[in-house]
């Protein structure tokens, strides 16, 4: 049978903040599978990193792209795009489609390989595309209402917002509580979410430059005299050189409905739309629903691929890391910043979070749990008493329990092993087991604190002993139990 050549086709790829290092390997990888199972290849990319999509101007390899297209010598014929709002979130959706109708008018046609549709022109994808542009380009206009409301709240609290600090100055990141932290260098950003940052003065030599300045233009001095007077000193520059996104959009109007007939009406303070019965605000009401709960999808569907990349790698996707580790802050070049403490999170997208042994008393006690569980065959509860007796302490000071011990003897972590993705609650949906073909399993990426001959010791009394049995094991027995207390029954009636 004869093979179907390969269709050559260009990858276009845009990320909008420069922290979002991964981002362009998500769609990367997304493009490479679609193009696959589709009969493409890519033969060129055109990425646009830190860019964002509201408009054209600033994104040098779009118009690269364009160009290359429209001189019809690109050496390919397709494009190939993440999803509509990668190709960008034009304020004027018109705009979007001016350059994709340039680009089929050129033989090239653009194929978005993350949507739930096909671009081939017809009335439902057409439709479907449509309400895509506008749902990215709504985003835009509300990110950037949300983003001006939280910055203006943390500037009238004394915080700095953006930018850098300004010569004289230096930024310190200060925790919640307000305790000073640290002085970020320049390029660095704040690295927990829930810290702030302030202005602080400079080195001293700067602060005297900055004194001087103000000196000599109170005695008349012009700027350029300024300049020169300082550059005589050697007083150089530093530089020296919401309502809900529900799922189902009938949920939503079933809770503003009970909100109605109680009569207490709701009203979106920020919508472009009144709440009433007029029918062309009822359809734009159902548009904005259907989009909320479309954002949440396909932000649950980057989130869990994103995540999924970092825990390949081996670093920790998210949650505690539980008795006897701790959690180490990564800088994009892998040098540890310190270590987090419970409830803080990091802040800058490209870096990463590992797990790390924590105190000696903790990898001490878990290795002692491991013996008493399958040297001494005691049980959980008796080996919870035991450490409670001791007063061993477990995590928040709390008391040690049963189930505490079962965890600890039966995550593969405690061998080195990290796995993700054993259970999933995406879209607050209830927590349910995944198969475990849909496991990202990933040896040697913890330090270990049992090794693996001691883990599989403990997984083997699991397994001999009566609470690994199965439900029918369970119940075979009591049925005949059951069927014995039948029979007794029966024979004394009968006698």
């Amino acid at each position: 049978m004869e093979t179907k050549p390969l269709v050559p086709a260009a990858q276009y790829v845009r990320m909008s903040t420069e922290d979002q290092q991964y981002s362009i390997a998500n769609q990367q990888a997304a493009i490479r599978t679609y193009a696959k199972s589709h009969g493409y290849v890519v033969a060129s990319t055109y990425a646009d990193e830190g860019k964002s999509g509201v408009g054209i101007k600033d994104r040098k390899e779009l118009r690269r792209l364009l160009s290359d297209v429209m001189s019809g010598r690109a050496p390919f014929k397709a494009i190939l795009v993440y999803d509509v709002s990668r190709w960008g979130r034009f304020q004027d959706v018109d705009e979007a489609a001016h350059y994709e109708f340039l680009c089929r008018s050129a033989g090239t046609p653009v194929r978005y390989c993350a949507e739930q549709f096909d671009n081939d022109g017809s009335p439902a994808s057409s439709l479907m595309k449509a309400l895509k542009r506008t749902m990215a380009a709504e985003y835009s206009r509300e990110l950037g209402m949300k983003v001006l409301a939280g910055q203006r709240r943390i500037a009238l609290l004394g915080f700095r917002v953006v930018g850098t600090a300004g010569y004289g100055f230096r930024r310190m990141m200060v925790s919640p509580d307000g305790r000073r932290r640290l002085v970020l260098k320049d390029g660095e950003r704040k690295a927990i979410h829930t810290d702030r940052t302030i202005l602080v003065p400079g080195p001293q030599k700067e602060v005297a430059c900055i004194r001087a300045i103000f000196e000599l233009a109170a005695a008349g001095e012009t700027p350029k005299e300024i300049a020169k007077e300082l550059n005589m000193r050697h007083m150089l520059p530093s530089n020296e050189r919401s309502w809900g996104r529900f799922q189902d959009p009938d949920e939503a109007a079933h809770y503003e409905f009970l909100c109605k007939a109680a009569g207490v009406p709701v009203h979106y303070c920020a919508e472009h739309f009144s709440n009433n019965a007029y029918l062309p605000n009822l359809i734009l009401k159902a548009l904005k629903r259907v989009m909320a709960g479309e954002y949440s999808r396909e932000l649950s569907d980057k989130v869990f691929a994103g995540m999924t990349r970092v825990a390949k790698q081996g670093f920790r996707p998210g949650g505690q890391p539980g008795y006897g580790f701790r959690r180490v802050l990564l800088s994009s070049e892998g040098v540890p910043k310190g270590e987090l403490i419970v409830g803080e999170r990091k802040s800058i997208t490209n870096e990463r979070v590992i797990l790390v042994l924590g105190p000696g008393i903790e990898v001490s006690c878990v290795r002692e749990i491991y013996r008493m569980f399958i040297s001494q065959g005691l049980s959980m509860q008796s080996i919870a008493d035991e450490l409670n007796r001791q007063a061993v302490p477990f995590q928040g000071a709390r008391e040690w329990k049963a189930h505490s011990v079962r965890r600890i003897l039966t995550n593969p972590k405690y061998k080195g092993t990290a796995i993700y993705n054993r259970t999933t609650a995406r879209l607050r949906a209830p927590q349910r087991p995944t198969p475990d073909y849909e496991w990202i399993v990933v040896p040697d990426a913890i330090p270990s604190i049992v090794d693996a001959r001691t883990f599989e010791a403990a997984q083997q009394v699991f397994r001999e002993k009566h609470w690994s049995l199965s439900n029918e094991q369970v119940l075979e027995p009591l049925r005949r139990v059951l069927k014995g207390l039948q029979l007794t029954s029966n024979t004394n009636g009968s006698a």
